[in-house]
């Protein structure tokens, strides 16, 4: 998915099938969750519905609880370590950029 538009064509693309009670993408997690009787249509054919539209599909795999929330507390992890790292280049790239502007006048700061 590129944008909240293709989400709301996936969506638009599953509810039309027969058996689909309710769609809802989500273009943020690239993700689309789907209740469906199983009785009316299969799996194959809601991945078939979501591959006509241009776009691929597979199914995913239920994580435990417990792992989300380890895959969850990675990412904040990884997040917060890239904020360090933007600070610690951006801040002095700042301060040589008015150390350049004004020179001599660093305490203006």
């Amino acid at each position: 998915m590129h944008c909240a538009a293709c989400a709301q064509t996936i969506e638009k693309a599953l509810r039309r099938v027969t058996g689909v009670a309710e769609a809802n993408a989500n273009f943020a997690a690239e993700t689309a969750r789907v209740t469906f009787d199983p009785a009316q249509i299969s799996i194959k054919q809601l991945i078939t519905a979501i591959e006509n539209t241009g776009y691929t599909a597979e199914v995913a795999r239920e994580q435990p609880p417990d792992e989300q929330e380890k895959a969850r507390t990675s990412e904040i992890r990884r997040q917060g370590r890239l904020f360090v790292l933007g600070a610690v280049v951006s801040v002095p790239l700042f301060i040589l950029s008015v150390w350049f502007e004004f020179p001599g006048r660093l305490y203006a700061l």
